[in-house]
């Protein structure tokens, strides 16, 4: 009895044990925005969807930069409801590419 309740406890522990925080920054000066929870001012015509994708070993700051990175080569002003996932062990991160109206 007392063996299953060290197991039990063992493992009550290990799941609470399992959590991680990550941080992105943000418009980087000089860098295409990424809008994930506001949208910018101007008006503004979607044109493309973008998605990047990186290794188990990604953080989301290296996923940030690729995005805008990729957001610059289209021509974007900004990239909207941009969202993190997951594909298995895999991070992405997607938006949508957008251009300022004149």
């Amino acid at each position: 009895m007392k063996r299953v309740i060290f197991v039990i406890s063992l493992f009550a522990v290990l799941l609470c044990s399992c959590a991680t925080v990550q941080v992105a920054t943000f418009n980087s000066e000089g860098q295409v925005p990424v809008y994930m929870t506001s949208s910018p001012d101007a008006k503004y015509e979607e044109f493309k969807y973008i998605e990047v994708s990186g290794s188990i070993f990604s953080s989301p700051s290296g996923l940030m930069d690729k995005m805008q990175k990729k957001a610059k080569e289209v021509g974007a002003d900004a990239v909207v409801n941009a969202k993190y996932g997951y594909a298995g062990l895999y991070p992405y991160l997607e938006g949508v590419a957008v251009k300022y109206k004149k």
